[in-house]
């Protein structure tokens, strides 16, 4: 990472940034953009452009990583889902509710997990421990309430600022990355289109993917 010291402040520049956060360069590109980096918290650069390029406070850059680390950590299983027989078998609708995601998001994660479920497989959800038809209309699922909890209380979060000082390589991808790209689509993008974006492998697309969706419908 280059640093400069501008006017007693320690400043890098934008790939500095990208190892600082945790952020893929491509993001901080469009973060620190004039016109995007109100909207996300970005820190401004320093007015002296030295060599051509925009220098970011190092201590700026290490708040804002601890902001996005506070923001992505997941919640964990709510009190009210540990209350009872840990084999218990719950619905969809609860455990919807206990991952607070909206019915929209629930409908594209059950749809992007059946493939994989087919298999024996986690999808973006957990496997269901039961099915029912219901009506003819449709499948009900069904999960124990200890897996529900383990799964929620095993929601990846992104620790970018637990990334600060490392050198191991190009920064991991974050939620925010997936954000980044589905914006620059125009839109939704597959778990197939966003690891393709990334360079990422398609399981972490499908995690990123689904807390990019949960985040946007929250907002």
């Amino acid at each position: 990472m280059e640093t400069r010291t501008v006017n007693g402040r320690v400043v890098t520049d934008r790939r500095g940034a990208s190892e600082v956060t945790g952020l893929a360069y491509q993001t901080i590109r469009l973060y620190a953009s004039p016109t995007n980096r109100a909207g996300v918290g970005f820190p401004e650069p320093l007015t002296d452009n030295l060599e051509g390029r925009e220098w970011y406070p190092l201590d700026e850059l290490h708040a804002y990583a601890q902001r996005l680390a506070q923001k992505n950590a997941p919640a964990g299983a709510p009190a009210w889902l540990r209350d009872g027989d840990p084999d218990d078998l719950l619905p969809a609708t609860e455990f919807r509710r206990a991952a607070d995601i909206g019915q929209g998001t629930w409908k594209r994660y059950v749809q992007d997990s059946r493939a994989a479920w087919t298999e024996g497989t986690d999808g973006y959800l957990p496997l269901p421990d039961d099915e029912e038809d219901y009506r003819g209309t449709g499948t009900r699922y069904f999960w124990k309430r200890h897996r529900i909890a383990h799964w929620l209380d095993n929601r990846p979060g992104q620790t970018a600022a637990g990334r600060v000082g490392r050198k191991p390589g190009p920064p991991a991808a974050t939620v925010d990355d997936a954000i980044a790209a589905m914006r620059q689509a125009g839109g939704d993008l597959s778990g197939t289109q966003l690891a393709a974006a990334l360079n990422i492998k398609l399981p972490t697309a499908y995690r990123l993917l689904r807390q990019a969706r949960e985040r946007l419908d929250n907002q």
